[in-house]
């Protein structure tokens, strides 16, 4: 469940670009870690980032989703899929047609 935590700062901070938590000393950090507001995403991402981010800086670690939940949601499943097909499309066309097969 804590590396599910770690995602979620490295997810709202490559959104947000800033730190989910920040505070000038490791006693302030722990204080609004432990107690302050959990950060939401801007407005500008879509419902389901904010809700996967949000859900992965849960404070509670029974309420985070597994690898696995996220991996097997329906919305995740058509982004990999997506990016399957965009990195195979890549590859074939930098092989060519013949499958970059010199005869």
């Amino acid at each position: 469940p804590s590396d599910i935590w770690a995602m979620g700062c490295i997810l709202y901070e490559l959104c947000a670009l800033k730190v989910p938590f920040d505070a000038s000393n490791i006693s302030s950090l722990v204080q609004k870690i432990c107690r302050g507001p959990t950060p939401a995403l801007p407005s500008g991402y879509s419902d389901f980032l904010r809700q996967l981010c949000n859900e992965m800086l849960q404070r509670n670690p029974n309420q985070r989703p597994s690898a696995e939940a996220i991996l097997h949601h329906p919305r995740m499943q058509l982004i990999v899929k997506q990016m399957l097909e965009e990195a195979q499309a890549q590859h074939e066309s930098r092989e060519g047609p013949e499958g970059g097969r010199e005869r």
